[in-house]
């Protein structure tokens, strides 16, 4: 059934028209009765079966924007460019709802920079910190753009809108012992994939998805593809360590990963929960898993190593992210080097 009676973003209940087109794409909007819901469904129908739906598509794409609201405009964007485009689409939703409820009745061809004003100064209120605002801007400012260029409106007002100055707090930096010590408390099995996570700087994902095919073992390489943030392969050299812990597990013909869960003989879904029982047990509350990528880079700096060499093996599209978030030097390190240049 393409119409079907639901409750809109208001609670309001409406009949809805959902009817995906020739293309792939989807359209859905509610109508404010059952009588003007059956006439569009019909004519939609209609012009699919005689191959003239391209410009009703437009038509109605066009005028379905011109009139939504930030939260009715959202749903659109969501669907028709953040799934289909962005892998971390979900990351955008989960701002985008929080922006339809502070900005959600706004008509999208009204909107204006005293409407972003009034968003960041109800999310300080709400003691919301600056980094987490500037990504939901940024996700705002991006689905206005994406309303320009599909002609919903004719002008973007908010395209110069500034960030917020983010504030960088000084996080401790791990130590190697207490890594070791962390990693101690983990059942042996997961005390692979940390070990792994150390040597290598990979993410967690990319570690639990890492494949047999992925492993050079005469190279000395593994290939991290697929599953990375920015979506590009990237070869990342490995260490005495981490072919212990790739050995460590022995090949599953039925299972293509290197880190397979004994019990379902299948890949790791999630190593959370141990992880934070481990950090408890060893007195590391701070600690986080991405942490283990920080000290992989910082080891790597303070080491001697080029920054861009740093960016290729983090998997950065910037070498202004390497040297901000992870490739830093700890202050002791930072003090030391100065300290020989003045001896």
């Amino acid at each position: 059934m393409s119409v079907k009676l639901e409750k809109d973003h208001r609670g309001r209940k409406r009949y809805r028209v959902s009817r995906y087109w020739p293309d792939g794409t989807r359209f859905r909007r509610f109508m404010p009765n059952r009588r003007k819901a059956l006439h569009v469904d019909a004519k939609i129908h209609a012009v699919i079966s005689d191959g003239s739906w391209a410009r009703l598509k437009a038509r109605l794409e066009r005028g379905q924007g011109r009139s939504a609201t930030v939260a009715e405009f959202a749903q659109i964007y969501r669907d028709e460019y953040c799934k289909a485009r962005n892998r971390d689409w979900k990351r955008k939703w989960s701002s985008l709802k929080i922006i339809s409820a502070a900005l959600g009745k706004v008509p999208v061809a009204q909107f204006r920079p005293v409407h972003l004003h009034r968003f960041v100064r109800q999310r300080k209120t709400a003691g919301i910190d600056n980094g987490t605002i500037n990504r939901d801007l940024t996700t705002l400012k991006h689905m206005i753009k994406y309303a320009k260029q599909t002609d919903v409106i004719r002008r973007d007002r908010i395209r110069d809108f500034p960030k917020l100055r983010e504030t960088i707090r000084a996080r401790p930096k791990a130590t190697p012992d207490e890594i070791s010590r962390l990693i101690s408390h983990l059942p042996l099995p997961i005390q692979s994939i940390l070990i792994f996570m150390r040597e290598t700087g990979c993410r967690l994902q990319e570690a639990l998805t890492v494949k047999r095919a992925q492993v050079r073992s005469p190279e000395r390489l593994v290939v991290f593809t697929d599953n990375t943030k920015s979506g590009k392969f990237r070869l990342v050299p490995l260490t005495d360590a981490a072919l212990e812990a790739i050995e460590s597990f022995p090949v599953l013909l039925e299972c293509p990963y290197v880190f397979w869960r004994p019990q379902t003989r299948t890949r790791y879904r999630s190593i959370y929960r141990p992880f934070y029982e481990a950090r408890k047990a060893a007195g590391l509350d701070w600690l986080k898993m991405k942490d283990l990528r920080q000290y992989f880079a910082i080891d790597l700096a303070e080491s001697g190593a080029d920054m861009k060499d740093i960016q290729k093996v983090l998997g950065h599209s910037s070498v202004r992210t390497t040297e901000q978030y992870y490739a830093k030097y700890s202050p002791h390190s930072a003090a030391r080097r100065v300290l020989v240049l003045l001896q």
